[in-house]
Formats: C-alpha cells, structure tokens, sequence
C-alpha cells in the first residue's frame, strides 16, 4: 500500500487566498495510471478545490479538512491524506473621497468610501460609519455617522474617518480625508 503526503504542507491562508497545493506519493503509481484527487471536507470554513490539479480558494474564514486521494489501480491499493486547512479574516482596503475638498461655512460635502477586497471572494459586509478625527485652523464641522455628510461651522480642516465594521470573513478598516 503506498503512502501518500501533502508536499510541502498546505499554509495557512485568509480568505481571497489562492494557493496549489500538492501531494506525493511513495510510489510511481501516479506514473502507473493511477491519479491524486482533492476533496474539502466541511468545515466552519469555506473553500474551493480543482480535483486534478490541488487548486485551493480561501472564500470563508474557519476551518475545513482538505483530502488528498490517489487512486488505486491493478497493483496498488488506494491511499489517503488529509490536513486541516485555517482561513483568517482578510482586511478590506477603503478608498475615501469626498464629493467637494472645499466646503464654505454652512455648507456641506457627501464623503465616499468604496470597500474593497484582494483576491478572490465577496465584498465586507461590515457596517461603514463616519466621524471627525481631528479639527484644524479653528474649524469646526458636524457629520452623519451613518450617511457621511459634513456639515461646516466654521472655516479651518477637519480630517474625517471612514470605518468599516468587522463581519464573518474581513477585520474591521479605516480611512482618513482631510476636508
């Protein structure tokens, strides 16, 4: 009966990760007509594999088992491996801008984030919220923490925060505009 062993071990991975994984075979079965499969047992994670060729895609953060499985054939009996593969929280990365860089006394400004993710895999869910980090020159200013309008009070800067809550699958995020 041959052994069979993932070569090198699958890494840990967060989700939008890709990565090929593989396994060898302490004999020339694969050269003898018999193939390696990989499966996903499920897990508290999620994730996708190509059963030929050990493609793996991080799509949730948990755990899950991955299988490696080689056929057997005429001379061999069939041989199975398995390891536990771990998806961390990626981080989203907010872009932040504002609908004017100017705002007059009394006026107002709209700020703009766009979440997004690196790899594969869906958007952050988390919550976006708004707030004043800091006032400069004498300003002063109000925003809606929920909607992101900047009312101004007062003339100077103001650096407003964008924060995205943490969800399931990305960590929480932040960005910061100076108005």
């Amino acid at each position: 009966t041959p052994t069979l062993q993932f070569s090198p071990e699958p890494t840990a991975m967060v989700v939008g990760d890709i990565q090929t994984v593989s396994a060898t075979s302490t004999t020339m079965l694969v050269d003898d007509g018999g193939g390696i499969s990989y499966t996903l047992i499920l897990g508290s994670g999620s994730a996708m594999v190509d059963p030929f060729n050990g493609f793996l895609t991080a799509l949730g953060a948990g755990t899950l088992t991955l299988n490696a499985t080689l056929l057997g054939n005429d001379n061999y009996n069939s041989a199975l491996t398995s390891t536990l593969i771990t998806i961390g929280k990626s981080t989203p990365s907010l872009a932040i801008s504002s609908t004017s860089t100017s705002i007059p006394v009394n006026g107002t400004a709209t700020v703009l984030v766009t979440s997004s993710v690196v790899g594969v895999g869906s958007a952050s869910t988390g919550a976006i919220t708004y707030g004043i980090i800091s006032f400069l020159g004498g300003a002063s200013a109000t925003i809606q923490a929920n909607t992101g309008v900047v009312t101004a009070t007062a003339a100077g800067q103001i650096v407003v925060g964008a924060f995205q809550a943490s969800d399931a699958n990305y960590t929480s995020a932040s960005a910061s505009l100076t108005i």
